[in-house]
């Protein structure tokens, strides 16, 4: 886990999970609150890592201090329900180090508006030397896994995400996000991955011209690889959902 000034969220995640794993790793970027001493409470290594405007680079620094065979990630506003609890308790006894394979989770995303967002992370997967996050914002470990050959196989467990329910924090990480999002594209400004969730932060305040010209870079600077694929499908929906709202009929 990443975590920074997580103290009011941080005790409902771990309590979820007690038991399931034989360590738990908190990466901290800067918490001024009781967030570390609750990971501590709970039996979690923590560890500090000073804030550069990179998720991956967090994340990795998790990475590089866990020791099994597997890793299984979430963020501290993410909660494993009773029910789902279980499939993961049977998931997680049925890995055998040797067999390296990665396993897609459902989040469940409850949002300020009431509505739900439902995506496919892979969650957990084999810890080895060539499997790293990235880019600093929005960060997978797809991509890596792909290139290590590493198998995916989707399960029904689903992870209910809390962490867009209060419009005004949603707002927050809009600007956040905004902001690193403009950081990767100057970076690397053929990356379709950029133009999509640039197209999302503008479908999400409503600028529809501006988020379908997003949309469409990000369509015509797409690949072929898996981790592409069912984002593809996403901004699909979303011309076509654009399309009619710049043109009603």
């Amino acid at each position: 886990m990443i975590v920074r000034n997580e103290e009011a969220n941080l005790p409902r995640c771990l309590a979820s999970v007690r038991g399931l794993f034989d360590e738990i790793v908190v990466v901290d970027t800067g918490s001024v609150d009781r967030t570390k001493d609750i990971a501590l409470e709970f039996g979690a290594r923590v560890f500090d890592f000073v804030w550069i405007d990179d998720f991956a680079a967090a994340r990795n620094a998790a990475l590089e201090q866990a020791t099994g065979d597997y890793v299984f990630w979430l963020d501290a506003d993410d909660v494993i329900e009773a029910s789902e609890r279980e499939k993961l308790k049977g998931l997680l006894g049925e890995l055998r180090p040797a067999k390296h394979e990665t396993f897609v989770l459902r989040c469940v995303c409850n949002t300020s508006s009431n509505g739900m967002i439902v995506v496919d992370h892979p969650r957990l997967f084999p810890r080895l030397h060539n499997v790293s996050w990235e880019p600093r914002i929005h960060e997978v470990i797809n991509p890596a896994l792909e290139r290590a050959g590493i198998p995916m196989t989707w399960t029904d467990i689903r992870i209910r995400h809390m962490g867009y329910v209060d419009p005004v924090v949603h707002e927050q990480k809009r600007q956040r996000n905004l902001m690193l999002l403009q950081k990767e594209l100057a970076d690397r400004p053929d990356d379709p991955f950029i133009y999509y969730y640039l197209g999302t932060l503008s479908f999400e305040r409503e600028q529809w011209q501006e988020a379908l010209g997003y949309f469409i870079l990000s369509v015509a600077k797409w690949g072929t690889t898996q981790a592409i694929a069912c984002k593809l499908r996403v901004v699909l929906h979303r011309i076509t959902d654009l399309s009619s709202r710049l043109h009603p009929a």
